[in-house]
């Protein structure tokens, strides 16, 4: 069986390196990179812990600056390679800053002693930088050594890692970001298994399987990695024969695109107190480039002008960030005033807030009138926010005055199609003559919208709805609607009003439509929304709490809104909240419940915060466009909306979130009756994939059913162990595990719904299969990331209720209970499973503890197997054998020698290089209790380790070197060579950082 294994583990290597690595070197060297030897690099090191190639960072440095001296050569060095910082993120932010801009050292170039620009990257002069790339670079880390697959080098510093894996593991992609989070010691922080040193100058990280490819940065989850679609600007075509990672690796790697990544397109920003690192997506990095493509070619205003449509959610206002970075370090255009204009102030200043949390550039936040025709009268380098309506004339009969005929302003219009036509584009057109106009949206420019093509232009770029989603930049969105009696839209008024006013008299309902006969008043009726309210509660409370998301009630009215509120607090609903504005003379119930701004503000940060028990934000024309919160998984419609106004409110629940499956729309007022009508404006084209409806899941989860279970065909479903035998093959059961996730997530976007009725008996069964066969094979791959916390409860219920002992919880091979469970199991085939697969555990846990012990004993293991695979009973018994040596464990045997159990592991190692004839004198001198010489070496060893042990001496290089000086000098008195000193010294000192590190 293992044998077996270990073929596909092989196997998996030998794929890995030949189709993936290999190829990926091999397209890195077609874009102008140098491929150097990792032993070659090595002879450049000090040590496996020295990450940067120092001597290539010097030459660089040096060739970048010719006129640094020698100090402050060294200074600059030391600046990269001994960083001070709290911690990684914090660390690989501060490298940032110097890669782009720059340090300065005080230096007399003739002038006397003045600060003096040091560069690390000519962002220039591409040719004037060093490009290496690198395989299998050996990084030692607090614990232990890692080995990234790849490591792309630019003057000598680490700033690209890229984890390949087998495209035959089902994994993969999961496989390589999960080994990347190790190297970068984000995934068990607590346990220090990465190299965080490798990652201070790290701009990018890749995993890739050859036949997909996604990239992320330092502190991404896997939410947050993300394909790279557009190799830019190169064409596929210039590609010739490729595989996807060839496409990511084009458009990322060249080496002007990577430069410019990284000195216009990473910001750094803090979200509740955490460091969040964010590289741009593929059409932000296109959208970006094109429009400055645009901005210096062209040769009048229009020429000069576009609209870049980029799907709500994926990222616009940072595209805005970026576009405004790269402009201020482009000759041609970086002294041009930048003005930013919104139609409405909540977005102003949510614009305003995401430029001074990611731009280092000067942002003027526009009071009043006065103050924008100032500031535009003047030639100044600074970004301008202003709204639309201070364009507004004083008086409608006089033309608005020319502010400024500069050619150097550009205008960045953000949701262009809302706010640029009638007179206040006509009034900014007629204020700026000259400027550039850039429209960005996040819908698309509709069928009959003549004034924003008229404004602006056609489109620079364009990134659609189902482009988004394909590429997990957002979630898709789902729509259902509910209590269908009470919807408005396109109802019969006179049914509608006897379905909400049935228990009025005949009189009193007379009365009712004599005063307020129409929808809005229907909407608003306390009894409908009660109903609606009760419903709406069975929904949140089955299916978005489960999973730790929140909900946006629109109501069609402000005292509807209120209405809602008091509703959901009167019926104990989750805890909820109102944002809504105010007007003149509003009446006291709607009065009391208009904030001001810093109780909005208080309740919207407790809103965004999936911590804070807010879980309902009641909402009627507020937060609709430009509010993001990520956790808001469900929007509650009671409202008509349509055409821009309906897509820009639904991509609310469209924004990724920890195990997010989709946004859900549930309509109470019947917009999705008549979704085609609300959406005829936009192309077919432009909308495809903006909105679909929760039986659209149907088909894939019955897919992803039979694709689960497809494995069992062969065997009786009711036979748990033979099914658990079906998964013994690693490769098997990490296919199962991907097909069995894939099927839990769409149950989870559709349970409780009765449509999921038919597949329940299958998804017990599965989960039954999926949890026996973890705790079997003890197989940490086999998870349920990605899958919401919903469906792993439905889950943990069905083992639970199953008092199925074999999947509740694995058991120790050395703990009491593990004979009764042995001998519970139905067969002796699945004894000798559940003893092997324990044993293997068991070794596998402790295997760094002892080594040499642990590999003899799954040489043992491996013996036993081979010698009676498929002999049940014979087997089940000789594992029992192996099973009680090592519940005896090396104990005795180590009493024997008079060691204790941390000195037999030493003695082990030393085993290994025993050379008997070398220590005859010395045996002879210490006498009999010295027969075994190794027993003293292992003794001596041990003592000099705990002699050298200090402190933080796994962290610190110096106590490291200490201890490697003080072994070397034992081992060579003992009459080892240099060359075996160094190897067993390597190894004892691993060994000693598990029994000794402090």
């Amino acid at each position: 069986m293992f044998a077996a294994t270990m073929g596909v583990e092989l196997l998996s290597i030998w794929t890995e390196e030949s189709e993936v690595e290999l190829p990926a070197i091999k397209r890195l060297k077609w874009l102008g990179y140098t491929y150097v030897e990792p032993e070659v690099l090595m002879e450049e090191r000090e040590s496996l812990k020295e990450v940067i190639l120092v001597k290539r960072l010097r030459e660089a440095i040096k060739r970048i600056n010719p006129w640094i001296d020698d100090v402050n050569l060294d200074k600059a060095v030391r600046r990269l390679t001994h960083v001070s910082a709290v911690g990684l993120m914090e660390g690989n932010r501060d490298v940032y800053e110097m890669l782009t801009s720059h340090i300065s050292l005080e230096q007399d170039l003739g002038t006397g002693k003045k600060g003096q620009t040091v560069k690390f990257i000519d962002y220039e002069n591409i040719d004037n930088n060093e490009f290496i790339v690198t395989r299998q670079y050996k990084v030692q880390g607090v614990k232990e050594t890692i080995i990234p697959d790849i490591v792309v080098f630019i003057n000598g510093l680490p700033i690209g890692v890229i984890e390949c894996k087998a495209e035959s593991r089902p994994n993969a992609m999961e496989e390589g970001i999960k080994q990347l989070l190790k190297y970068t010691n984000m995934r068990k922080p607590e346990e220090n298994e990465g190299a965080e040193k490798l990652f201070y100058t790290n701009q990018v990280l890749v995993s890739t399987f050859g036949g997909g490819a996604k990239f992320g940065t330092v502190g991404a989850g896997y939410d947050h990695y993300l394909e790279w679609k557009d190799p830019y600007p190169l064409s596929i075509k210039d590609l010739g024969k490729h595989k996807i990672q060839d496409i990511l690796l084009a458009g990322i790697f060249k080496k002007e695109n990577i430069l410019d990544l990284i000195q216009n397109f990473i910001v750094y920003e803090s979200v509740n107190g955490k460091l969040i690192k964010k590289l741009a997506r593929y059409q932000q990095f296109r959208a970006v480039n094109r429009t400055l493509e645009r901005l210096i070619n062209a040769k009048n205003s229009k020429e000069r002008s576009g609209v870049i449509w980029h799907t709500q959610g994926s990222g616009k206002s940072l595209t805005m960030v970026y576009l405004c970075g790269k402009i201020r370090r482009i000759p041609e255009v970086k002294a041009s005033t930048i003005l930013i204009i919104t139609d409405r102030v909540d977005l102003d200043e949510q614009i305003t807030n995401t430029f001074r949390k990611t731009s280092g550039d000067e942002v003027i936040h526009i009071g009043s009138r006065r103050q924008l025709r100032e500031l535009l009268t003047k030639d100044k380098s600074v970004v301008i926010m202003s709204t639309i309506h201070k364009f507004l004339g004083v008086d409608e009969d006089v033309e608005y005055p020319v502010l400024s005929e500069s050619e150097n302003i550009i205008v960045m219009v953000d949701e262009a199609h809302r706010t640029q036509y009638s007179d206040l584009a006509r009034n900014m057109r007629t204020a700026l003559p000259n400027a550039a106009y850039l429209g960005f949206t996040g819908t698309p420019i509709s069928k009959i919208d003549k004034n924003t093509r008229r404004t602006f232009g056609d489109y620079i770029d364009k990134y659609p709805f189902n482009a988004a989603i394909k590429d997990g930049a957002t979630v898709p969105i789902l729509y259902e609607g509910r209590k269908p009696e009470l919807m408005v839209e396109g109802a019969n008024l006179e049914e509608l009003f006897d379905r909400v006013f049935y228990n009025k008299t005949p009189e009193e309902k007379a009365e009712i439509k004599k005063r307020y006969v129409n929808a809005t008043y229907i909407a608003e009726s306390p009894s409908r929304i009660k109903a609606i309210c009760l419903d709406l509660i069975k929904h949140f409370e089955e299916r978005v709490k489960p999973n730790g998301y929140k909900a946006m009630v629109v109501a069609s009215s402000r005292l509807a809104a209120v209405r809602y509120l008091e509703t959901l607090r009167e019926l104990n609903g989750p805890e909820a909240e109102i944002i809504i504005s105010g007007q003149q003379n509003d009446e006291a119930d709607i009065a009391k419940y208009v904030y001001d701004k810093d109780k909005q503000k208080d309740i919207i940060n407790r809103f965004k915060n999936d911590k804070d028990n807010l879980s309902i934000l009641v909402v009627n024309n507020m937060l609709l466009t430009g509010f993001d919160a990520p956790v808001v998984q469900v929007m509650y419609l009671d409202r008509s909306l349509k055409e821009h106004n309906l897509l820009q409110a639904i991509a609310r629940v469209n924004r990724k979130y920890k195990d997010k499956q989709a946004g859900i729309i549930v309509d109470y007022f019947g917009v999705s009756k008549h979704l085609h009508q609300a959406l005829e404006i936009f192309s077919d084209e432009d909308i495809e994939g903006a909105l679909k409806p929760v039986s659209d899941i149907l088909p894939y989860l019955d897919n992803a059913g039979r694709e689960a279970v497809k494995y069992f065909r062969n065997v009786d479903r009711n036979d748990l162990e033979e099914c658990i035998y079906v998964l013994k093959d690693k490769n098997i059961r990490d296919e199962f595990n991907a097909a069995f996730k894939e099927f839990a997530r769409y149950y989870d976007i559709l349970m409780p719904d009765p449509l999921v009725n038919k597949y329940k008996a299958d998804f017990k069964f599965l989960s039954l299969v999926y949890a026996a066969a973890k705790n079997r094979y003890r197989d940490d791959f086999m998870n349920l990331e990605g899958c919401g916390e919903k469906v792993r409860k439905l889950i943990e219920e069905h083992i639970r209720s199953s008092g199925i002992s074999t999947v509740i919880k694995p058991i120790s091979i050395i703990d009491k209970g593990f004979d009764a469970h042995v001998k519970g199991l139905t067969s002796k085939k699945a004894q000798a499973s559940e003893i092997e697969h324990a044993i293997r555990h068991y070794i596998s846990v402790n295997i760094d503890k002892d080594p040499v012990y642990y590999k003899t004993l799954l040489e043992r293991l491996e013996e036993i197997i081979r010698k009676y695979d498929e002999s049940w009973e014979q087997l089940a018994m000789e594992l029992e054998k192996l099973r009680d040596d090592i519940k005896t464990g090396h104990r005795d045997e180590a009493e024997d020698k008079g060691l204790s159990e941390v000195e037999y592991a030493f003695y082990g190692l030393l085993k290994k290089f025993e050379r008997d004839e070398v220590f005859e004198d010395m045996v002879a001198e210490k006498g009999e209790e010295y027969g075994d010489v190794t027993v003293y070496r292992a003794k001596e060893v041990v003592k000099k380790v705990k002699k050298c042990a200090v402190v933080d001496w796994t962290k610190r290089d110096d106590a490291q070197k200490d201890m490697k000086k003080e072994l070397k000098g034992l081992l060579r008195s003992f009459g080892y060579s240099l060359r075996e000193a160094n190897e067993i010294t390597a190894e004892i000192v691993e060994l000693a950082k598990v029994h000794f590190g402090r």
